[in-house]
């Protein structure tokens, strides 16, 4: 061994320039190859934290990117439609977002929020909502009530507890939270902060 390092010893001393190159290089070869990993390893943890993330498919209408829909993409009578003709399809839910900031007000206090989604409850049951506060089973059924992300629980009531209490959405709505539910993790496609039912804009 001693003869190796030796060997390689008098290379580098001889080339000193030639084998900085070669370490260095190597170590980018190295740096690039792991931040690639990291990167392939990100991408495909994406909706992972789904118990049933192997059979739930999106449905987005050619043309249209997977969060631009204000209204629901596909009809509710097509869904009859869907369960009887594609083998297999046990549940569809209406699960729609509102682009850009939304405002809510509490207590003649404004906020500007993202991540709007009107919902109805078969979402429940095809997405990981993992409600941690609630005195009703029958979620995102009624007209103005809402489930609201543990991260808006805490920036509108701190420590209170929300559920039960009304929030004005878009200067329209009187939004009584049913819920809290816990924060998606970064590596989602989805990242809702206030489920509102679809029956609140059916009566629009």
């Amino acid at each position: 061994m001693r003869e190796y390092f030796g060997i390689i010893y008098r290379k580098i001393q001889k080339n000193p320039l030639e084998t900085i190159n070669k370490i260095a290089g190597l170590t980018l070869a190295v740096v690039a190859c792991l931040l690639i990993a990291f990167y392939v390893h990100d991408e495909l943890s994406y909706d992972r934290f789904h118990s049933k993330k192997d059979r739930v498919y999106r449905l987005v209408k050619k043309g249209e990117s997977d969060d631009s829909a204000i209204n629901p993409v596909f009809p509710k009578v097509m869904f009859p439609y869907l369960k009887d003709q594609i083998p297999g399809v046990e549940k569809i839910a209406d699960f729609s977002s509102f682009e850009g900031l939304k405002l809510f007000t509490i207590n003649q206090i404004h906020f500007q929020e993202k991540g709007v989604y009107v919902a109805d409850p078969d979402i429940l049951d095809i997405l990981d909502f993992h409600i941690t506060e609630t005195q009703s089973r029958n979620l995102l059924v009624a007209p103005n009530t809402m489930l609201i992300s543990r991260k808006m629980a805490q920036k509108f009531f701190s420590d209170e507890s929300p559920v039960g209490k009304t929030i004005l959405y878009a200067n329209q709505f009187d939004m009584t939270i049913t819920g809290v539910f816990e924060d998606f993790p970064d590596q989602s496609h989805v990242n809702p902060q206030f489920l509102i039912s679809l029956s609140t804009m059916k009566e629009k």
